[in-house]
């Protein structure tokens, strides 16, 4: 059977459930939320989780609380929550956007940025979906958080009607049946989320030169990482590698090449530095992430004309 865990605030005083709830949800999905009961009234639940590598889903009951986040996460989210409304109201607040959910509705968040979250007595299904395999279909999923989406209709009906399924099925499932749902919800959710209407709002020329600012930050941080890759980036900046490609097509440099070239000015920067005349080019070369200074005194010359001791001794001459 799936690996199933569960736990109700009766297992704990009701003086400590909100830890107990934060220490809970940090435990299944790595996620570092804030609870606390609204006005005075003690705060109780129930979970209901089956995880299994790459795919975990949750039933989750609670009287009216508020769960939060007040800060952005060191690292990209690793997932991102799709829930669907079965009891009660949820008020949802993430990136300027805010919207309330119904029984049947349907709402995502990013748990790794900011966000509120205040319900009524509420029950949602939620799944914790790879944000890797959504941002393969929806590169700017991160516009798409906080907003109401009627799963009555379309797509958004089918997916609330599977989860449906899957809950009332997932106490005789088998671990191996995880493996093709781990893409197929995925890949539905994508579906979903395409469909919305916001998208058309969303302006795709302030999204990629948000997307371009963010990578190009990156680069210049790891810039010296002899590792540092297309992959490595787009895994550091939160996208897929086939959209950190996309974003650069129209570039007359590519993306890789950019990162070379910058490389290049450092080199050229400390080969000229008079600062560092006692440090070896090849030692430079390294520190920048070139392995091969013949291949690099090839380069630096395309680039610059000369090569790097001509740079060297023509400036601290």
């Amino acid at each position: 059977m799936l690996n199933k865990f569960t736990y109700s605030s009766q297992e704990a005083p009701w003086t400590d459930a909100c830890q107990v709830f934060e220490n809970k949800m940090e435990k299944l999905f790595a996620v570092n939320f804030n609870y606390s009961a609204v006005d005075t009234r003690p705060l109780h639940g129930s979970i209901t989780s089956y995880n299994s590598p790459g795919f975990s889903f949750s039933s989750l009951e609670f009287t009216p609380h508020i769960a939060s986040c007040s800060e952005f996460a060191p690292d990209p989210p690793a997932a991102i929550f799709v829930s669907v409304q079965k009891q009660g109201e949820t008020h949802l607040k993430q990136a300027n956007r805010e919207c309330t959910t119904q029984p049947g509705d349907i709402f995502i968040f990013d748990p790794c940025s900011p966000f509120r979250l205040e319900t009524s007595t509420t029950h949602v299904y939620s799944m914790y979906v790879p944000c890797q395999a959504l941002l393969e279909h929806v590169p700017h999923v991160s516009s798409l958080t906080a907003i109401r989406i009627d799963g009555k209709e379309g797509a958004a009906a089918l997916l609330r009607v599977m989860l449906d399924e899957l809950f009332s099925v997932a106490p005789n499932l088998k671990p191996q049946a995880l493996l093709p749902l781990s893409s197929i919800f995925p890949q539905l959710v994508s579906t979903v989320l395409l469909s919305q209407d916001r998208l058309d709002d969303v302006a795709p020329s302030r999204l990629n030169a948000f997307h371009k600012s963010k990578i190009l930050s990156f680069i210049q941080a790891n810039l010296r990482d002899p590792s540092l890759n297309a992959t490595s980036i787009a895994k550091g900046v939160g996208l897929s590698s086939r959209y950190v490609y996309q974003l650069f097509e129209g570039e007359s440099m590519s993306l890789m090449k950019w990162v070379w070239a910058k490389r290049l000015e450092q080199c050229r920067r400390q080969i000229a530095s008079p600062a560092l005349r006692n440090k070896s080019i090849s030692e430079i070369a390294y520190h920048w992430g070139f392995s091969d200074t013949a291949h690099f005194s090839r380069v630096f010359k395309a680039a610059y004309k000369q090569t790097p001791r001509e740079c060297r001794a023509a400036i601290l001459n």
